[in-house]
């Protein structure tokens, strides 16, 4: 018989999370919102045996991404689950009464989402990774506190200057920067999702700079480093960012997840669980 966890239980929430990190890189974008952002989060997971399935409700006022992206949205609802007949069962505690946005990892829990709400597809995320060895780039400079940070760049990317800084100062985050002279010409982040994950983003490249391979200089440094100290690499890339999937590719980084955003309106239940 399944087995019903909720994260408003102490005791249930550490269950919760001990489970999600035996497969870091396939909850990654669980544990990232849950870990970052406590008190407007919520998780529910569904057991059985070695199955699982996990439902992560966060408030979408909290994300500064679905802030902006989706700014009529209540609550975004991400699932992640191991079989169809799991994710049935999580379906009793999704609110019905909030604008939703749909964060799913199959077309099958889509389906079973379906049963209820009528989707609207948004877009998508590809998730990259990959455990090959690189060689660190001796141009591009690995900087590890927020002295000489180019701050410019990152914030082309949406990344705030104190929040960055923070990060940083926590060792929590490192930045990879390609200079000529002292200007900064293309740079990378990677920050701590959770212990043993980190996540490689904020790639940007001063426009007339574009087409010379310096963000793949910084992106391939990124993933030299944390292979050196035996870090798990995450590097989310929206569909339509051709040019980074393409650069992911280029790297031999595979995709091992993709996740699909639909927006659903309140009160449009199709059926009853």
């Amino acid at each position: 018989m399944a087995e019903i966890d909720d994260s408003s239980n102490p005791d249930q929430a550490s269950k919760i999370l001990s489970r999600l990190r035996k497969t870091k890189l396939r909850h990654a974008v669980i544990l990232k919102y849950y870990l970052a952002l406590p008190g407007h989060t919520k998780m529910v997971q569904v057991t059985e045996d070695d199955s699982s399935a996990t439902l992560l409700l966060l408030d979408a006022d909290a994300s500064p991404y679905d802030r902006e992206t989706y700014p009529d949205a209540q609550a975004i609802a991400f699932i992640v689950s191991d079989h169809p007949t799991l994710t049935v069962a999580l379906r009793p505690f999704i609110p019905t009464d909030q604008i939703l946005i749909f964060k799913l990892t199959t077309e099958q829990d889509a389906l079973v989402i379906a049963q209820d709400f009528t989707l609207d597809r948004a877009t998508s995320y590809r998730t990259y990774s990959t455990e090959s060895a690189f060689p660190l780039d001796p141009t591009v400079s690995i900087e590890q506190t927020a002295n000489h940070l180019p701050f410019d760049l990152f914030a082309k990317q949406g990344h705030d200057a104190n929040w960055l800084t923070a990060m940083i100062e926590r060792q929590q985050a490192i930045a990879f920067v390609y200079r000529e002279g002292a200007t900064a010409l293309s740079a990378c982040l990677a920050f701590q999702l959770d212990d043993g994950i980190w996540e490689v983003g904020g790639v940007y490249t001063d426009p007339h700079q574009r087409g010379k391979g310096f963000g793949k200089r910084v992106v391939a440094t990124a993933l030299a480093h944390l292979f050196q100290n035996r870090l798990i690499p995450r590097y989310q890339v929206v569909e339509s960012n051709l040019a980074s999937i393409r650069l992911a590719e280029s790297l031999g980084m595979t995709c091992c997840q993709t996740l699909t955003h639909y927006r659903v309106e309140p009160f449009s239940r199709t059926t009853h669980p």
